[in-house]
Order: C-alpha cells, then structure tokens, then sequence
C-alpha cells in the first residue's frame, strides 16, 4: 500500500490507518516507558519511528481483517444493510420509502425486475440477490466523493469501525501485554524503565482493554452500516435527477 495515499487520502487515513494506529497505542507507549530517563529523548524518536512503520503495515492488514468478518456480520444481522432496507418485510424503513426506492431502481437499472411482496416470499434468495445486485450498481455510481458526499462520509465511517473491529484481537492482545509489563514493573519483576511512564503505559493499555471489550463490538459496526445503506439508497433520487442532464450532453 502506497504511504502517501494513506496519509493524504480521507478514506486511507481514516479507515485504515487510524485504526492501525489505535491498535498499536498500547505498544507504543509501553515501548516508550522501557527506555531509561538518560534515553529518553533517542528512545523516543526510535518509538515514533517503528511506532509510524508497524503503523503502515498494520493499515495493510486493516482492510482484510475487516473483509474477512464481513460476511460474518452480515449473517449476523441477517443480511447486507442494503439488502435488508429493500426488503418489503423490513418494517423499520417506512413502506412509502421503500416503494419510492423500488421504483427508482426499476426506472434505473436496465432489465432488472424489482419482486413483489409475494415474489419475495415465494423465493427469498432470489429476491436477495436482485437487490444485491442493485445495491452493486449503485455503489459504482456513487463513487464521486463530490457529488455524493454523504455516501462517501457514512462508507469512511463503516470502514473505521469495522476495520476496528477486524483488528480486535491484536488490539486486546496489545492491550493485555502493556498491563502485564506495567504490573511487572511495580512489582519489581522487571527492572526497566520509567516508573512515571510506565504508569501512563499501564493507564492507556487499560483504557484500549475497555474500549476493546465494551466498545469495539458487532453491534457498534452495525450502526455505521445502515447509516451508509441508507445513505447510498437516498442518493438514489440524486441519481434520478441528474439523469435527465446527461442525456441532453
């Protein structure tokens, strides 16, 4: 993965690195305190350094730890956001809403067949499938950050948390390794480092454990997912509008 996209693209940087970064804070503040007070100032440069590397590679890893629990969630939840917000059985979307949307789709997308609430019924995966595939055409026609810049903004914040999420296990394994070195050190076991910094270290591995186990949760990713479905199936009506201007060009 290119550096640089990382650091100056919004996507990159929020859904990728930020995550990286997050999960290795506990890390790179116990790797701090290990440094004597004469070393201070070199081990601390020497930490951002590796701290920065591991940094990036652990960004390269994000994306496919999340992809990888992906499809996990969405069997959890029980389906894709988009998929679930285009059934005519999902109650929490309003009828009106839905029906609005099916019909856009169908004016849309060529040769595709939105089901009827009895189509759906009769055979669930194929509805499914139809409205997957509608979810696909309309994320490759959404991908101008500019023009839909609501769609953009739920899909950054989808892919933080659930590249978070992906990390969790080296995140709470970073976490439990600063305790463990900061209650060493108290207790006398270990002989390295700042006490005052070893406090600190202790303090935000702590904390990371909380987040880790409390916070970073599947039913926390779920929220930013059908934020950004129902962001992607409202730029429909941009879509819609926008039509008539490109068959006059």
């Amino acid at each position: 993965m290119n550096s640089f996209k990382l650091l100056l693209d919004p996507y990159e940087r929020k859904a990728r690195l930020y995550p990286a970064l997050l999960t290795l804070l506990p890390l790179f503040c116990t790797s701090l305190a290990l440094y004597p007070v004469e070393l201070q100032a070199a081990g601390s440069g020497a930490s951002i350094a590796v701290y920065c590397v591991v940094g990036f590679f652990l960004a390269s890893l994000a994306r496919a730890r999340g992809k990888e629990i992906e499809e996990g969630l969405y069997r959890t939840w029980g389906g894709k956001p988009t998929t679930q917000l285009l059934r005519h059985r999902y109650k929490q979307l309003s009828s009106t809403t839905r029906t609005r949307y099916h019909s856009w789709l169908q004016s849309l997308i060529p040769g595709i067949q939105i089901p009827t609430e009895e189509a759906e019924v009769e055979n669930s995966e194929r509805a499914d499938d139809i409205y997957a595939s509608c979810a696909d055409w309309l994320r490759e026609r959404t991908r101008d950050r500019e023009k839909f810049p609501l769609v953009f903004k739920e899909l950054t914040n989808y892919g933080y948390c659930r590249n978070l999420l992906g990390l969790k296990p080296i995140g709470l394994t970073l976490a439990l390794l600063g305790i463990s070195f900061g209650v060493l050190r108290f207790a006398g076991w270990v002989q390295v480092g700042s006490l005052p910094l070893t406090g600190m270290s202790c303090a935000v591995s702590l904390v990371m454990l909380l987040v880790w186990l409390m916070l970073v949760r599947p039913e926390w990713v779920r929220v930013p997912a059908f934020a950004y479905a129902e962001a992607l199936l409202a730029s429909l009506q941009t879509i819609l509008e926008a039509k008539p201007q490109d068959s006059k060009t």
